[in-house]
């Protein structure tokens, strides 16, 4: 599978989460954000694994930030605090993202969250939580590793 192929899947699950009004992936990012709440998935770092004997595996490091208002409010904190259980059970029950990849999980090197607190985007400041996942993806037969 590819990146191609489970990131629809993972903003699919993401849009189930209740309350989730959007959801927009690292390739189709808004100008400003203008829908709340809403989830914001990118990229932030990843590894290759590959041998001429093995399976091609790779490890991308995701971000998703769930962004509950446009303005500072105490309010917004308590809602973004809200979808910490439901993002980490609907992850938890959708672990090969249909079958997508091998899993996903929560980062093993940091907290799976932070927040929620001040966030900002396109230079405005908002109120959310950051979750922070690792996805296991077997890519063996997606490309060729020859000596």
């Amino acid at each position: 599978m590819s990146l191609d192929t489970w990131m629809p899947t993972l903003k699919t699950k993401l849009g189930e989460v209740s309350g989730i009004k959007q959801v927009h992936k690292y390739d189709e990012l808004p100008a400003a954000l203008m829908v709340f709440p809403c989830a914001i998935i990118t990229l932030r770092e990843g590894d290759f694994g590959y041998g001429t004997g093995g399976p091609l595996l790779s490890t991308h490091d995701i971000q998703i930030t769930i962004y509950t208002s446009a303005q500072i409010l105490p309010e917004a904190h308590n809602v973004a605090a809200s979808y910490i259980v439901p993002v980490r059970n609907k992850l938890a029950a959708n672990m090969k993202l249909d079958l997508t990849v091998k899993a996903i999980m929560p980062s093993p090197d940091g907290p799976t969250y932070q927040g929620p607190g001040q966030i900002t985007y396109a230079d405005k400041l908002h109120v959310g939580v950051t979750f922070f996942y690792q996805v296991l993806e077997d890519e063996t037969g997606g490309y060729t590793v020859t000596q």
